[in-house]
């Protein structure tokens, strides 16, 4: 048996032979019948030297030039270290692997690729069998460099004037752009050569691409809330980005794939950045309406409706929903987020999850109802007051109907709604934003009495009797809410403008007495606008005693002599803590108007008979309480008329001493509109609550179970007010009894528990 042959001994002497004339002896060699039978055994055994022999060299080799990459070295050091080892690299393999398979694809007369590409598996297999951070930090700091000198020079410093920082650094140190550039041509001419740029540098250049993109639309999209971004930034894509991957691959094929890879990571970096910017986008709209377009294209794209969901209530709880916030400006952002959210996603989806800590913030507020109201009837060009100015849109049956029945633009909720555990309540329907803040409490009634209440409010202080304005609204609103729910307010309007006709008549009246009789026993002091008002019809009044100053309860009684003659067996009942006193006071040779409350304007007056009152004094001598008196003495000390001293004494400034640069008389109605002189539409509600609670406990003492329309049936046929109870709030109403433990419901029947 003959002896195996030295395949390494003979392969350098071969190729040694060779040099100087490989091309020309490898063809002969190539034809000869010997080369042709023994050549597969010489390919397996180059391929088992190579991996054993050569490759452990080129790897030790290799490791050495290439950078042990930290954030404190130069960026010249990382970047040639990775153009170096990785020139190492290519003319290595290249020179061990080019002469075998030359002769195989010679000896065979086929592709040598197969062969080629057996190889370069080996190669990258060996030498970067492993990957540390270190190597990693070094090849993205590399294509990170290369990427800033390709974007400097393909731009037009669209970027900005300055050169990036890595690039500054090289040119300090003698590089020349161009050369740099030429540098990275070459490196990834090799690396695609050894068909390793997906295995070992895919992934580094991906990372670099990502940040680059993320880095590039938050320097130049945030903020930017009322234009499109997304077109210039898919612009700068296809126009540099695009074109440096194909610098990188050298494979036009997988241009298309990488175009829809960096489109995708756009719209989700830029979704990402409007969906942390949305609070702010929302505090901007409608100006910021582009925004919001752009992000429900990303919404699309990458199924961001959970994110924008959950992030946006978040935000609303941290940023929003806190005692310190003012229920306007509540109400103002929650209007913005139902027109902006509603532009993201139609569906309402969004909007029902996101917006549900809002809702339930409101409805837990006391002046919620009474800041909706005075939106609505505001003067200004707010949203609630062009929407009931545009007076369409009747709520009459939106309590009584199911969300989902009869709707004729209904659809079905998208594959990705979101699971909301119990928060739908049909919100996300097409309702108008008036619908949806009245849907919060689930009651017209309750809004129309918190309108009779600032109406009762307005009405008291008006000095002229002039209610056109009021009229107005009231015709508005009654579209809104139905003539029934306002009819109460109807009356209000009537007894003003009654009101007005008798205080003119009793006027001319004492005018025409003083003049023929001579008589000044009945005429007033001063004039004297009563508003009479039918008690049955206007809100409850918060009881306050108030003892007026002599002089004006005199004048007070004569109107009401006056009246008594002119209505026969009617009289008046004094409300002297009511209404509004407009008063002049002279110092320091000015006069000042006031439009203060009686007791303010009782407090003041009392400092024409002494210039010194203490808070006991002034108790006894108005019979109001100290604290009350406190706080609204505090009301001319800061007008600069009183002074304090010592504690719970109070002086009247001197002329000297008044300061005219304090605040104006126009803040005191500003004050006192802060006084509620009625009883809440919440207060209100509650007292009716009570009533229908012991009807419906008589009711179910007498039948032993009843069901809900008959119970509904017999409120209204027993309580005027209970007319407009619908079946639902009365529903709502018996199921918080029946969680109580004060009621059973069984069979659809309701009965008292024994």
């Amino acid at each position: 048996m003959a002896a195996n042959p030295d395949y390494t001994q003979l392969w350098t002497n071969l190729t040694s032979a060779l040099k100087g004339n490989e091309i020309t002896l490898l063809k002969e060699l190539a034809t000869t019948t010997d080369l042709r039978d023994v050549f597969p055994v010489i390919r397996c055994w180059h391929l088992d030297y190579f991996r054993s022999s050569i490759l452990p060299k080129i790897k030790e080799h290799f490791w050495k030039r290439f950078p042990n990459y930290q954030e404190k070295d130069i960026k010249e050091a990382n970047w040639n270290g990775v153009i170096n080892s990785f020139s190492y690299l290519h003319k290595h393999v290249q020179s061990a692997v080019t002469p075998i398979v030359f002769l195989d694809d010679l000896v065979f007369n086929h592709s040598s690729d197969p062969l080629r590409q057996e190889y370069y598996r080996l190669s990258w297999s060996v030498v970067f069998d492993k990957f540390s951070q270190s190597v990693i930090d070094s090849l993205e700091n590399f294509y990170s460099i290369a990427l800033s000198i390709f974007l400097h020079f393909h731009q037009d410093d669209w970027e900005g004037d300055s050169l990036p920082t890595e690039l500054s650094e090289l040119i300090d140190n003698g590089y020349s752009p161009e050369n740099l550039m030429e540098e990275f041509k070459n490196f990834n001419s090799q690396v695609n050569n050894l068909q390793i740029v997906k295995k070992v540098c895919s992934a580094c250049f991906t990372e670099v691409l990502c940040n680059h993109i993320d880095n590039h639309i938050r320097e130049i999209c945030t903020g930017q809330y009322d234009q499109y971004c997304l077109p210039q930034m898919e612009s700068w894509i296809n126009n540099f980005l695009l074109k440096w991957i194909q610098t990188v691959l050298a494979e036009d094929d997988t241009v298309t794939s990488w175009k829809t890879f960096m489109i995708h990571q756009l719209y989700k970096v830029y979704g990402e950045l409007r969906i942390s910017e949305l609070f702010d986008i929302i505090i901007d709209f409608p100006e910021s309406k582009a925004s919001l377009e752009e992000l429900k294209l990303c919404m699309e794209r990458n199924d961001l409706r959970k994110t924008i969901a959950y992030s946006l209530r978040n935000t609303f709880e941290t940023r929003l929903l806190h005692p310190g916030a003012n229920t306007n400006d509540i109400l103002d952002q929650y209007i913005s987020a139902i027109h902006s959210l509603r532009i993201i996603d139609p569906s309402g989806i969004i909007l029902d999850v996101a917006c549900y800590p809002i809702r339930k913030y409101l409805s837990s507020r006391e002046d919620t109802i009474r800041c909706i109201i005075s939106n609505l009837t505001s003067d200004t060009d707010g949203e609630l007051a062009q929407q009931l100015a545009r007076g369409n849109n009747s709520l009459t049956d939106s309590f009584n109907e199911s969300d989902t029945d009869s709707d004729e633009d209904w659809s079905p909720d998208p594959v990705d709604a979101i699971a909301r555990k119990g928060m739908t309540s049909g919100y996300h329907k097409k309702k108008d934003v008036l619908s949806m803040l009245v849907t919060i409490y689930g009651s017209k009634q309750l809004f129309s009495s918190e309108y009779r209440n600032l109406l009762a409010h307005r009405l008291l202080t008006l000095f002229d009797f002039n209610t056109d304005k009021e009229i107005r609204y009231l015709e508005l609103l009654k579209l809104k809410f139905g003539e029934t729910n306002l009819s109460d307010c109807e009356v209000m309007l009537k007894d003003v403008k009654d009101s007005c006709r008798i205080s003119d008549h009793i006027q001319s009246t004492m005018n025409k007495i003083v003049q023929e009789e001579k008589d000044d026993s009945l005429m007033l002091d001063f004039q004297l606008n009563t508003l009479i008002i039918s008690e049955n019809f206007w809100p409850k009044f918060k009881e306050e005693k108030l003892k007026l100053p002599p002089k004006i309860e005199k004048t007070m009684t004569a109107f009401a002599k006056h009246f008594e003659k002119l209505k026969a067996m009617r009289g008046l009942h004094w409300k002297y803590h009511l209404g509004l006193v407009n008063i002049q006071i002279e110092i320091a040779n000015h006069q000042k108007e006031f439009s203060v409350t009686p007791l303010q304007a009782s407090i003041i007056y009392l400092f024409q008979e002494k210039v010194q009152w203490t808070i006991e004094e002034i108790s006894e001598e108005l019979q109001v309480s100290s604290t009350i008196l406190r706080r609204k003495i505090s009301y001319w000390i800061n007008q600069g008329l009183l002074k304090e001293t010592p504690v719970d004494s109070y002086n009247l400034v001197e002329d000297s001493e008044y300061d005219m640069s304090g605040i104006t008389p126009e803040d005191a109605i500003t004050e006192d509109d802060e006084t509620t002189t009625v009883t809440s539409a919440a207060d209100q509600h509650e007292e009716e609550q009570e009533l229908y609670w012991s009807y419906i406990v008589g009711m179910l003492t007498n039948f032993p179970a009843m069901e809900l329309d008959r119970i509904c049936s017999s409120l209204k046929l027993f309580i005027p007010s209970a007319g407009e109870l619908s079946s639902r709030d009365l529903k709502m109403f018996l199921d918080k009894k029946v969680q109580e433990q004060k009621l059973t419901h069984n069979n659809g029947e309701y009965a008292l528990v024994k």
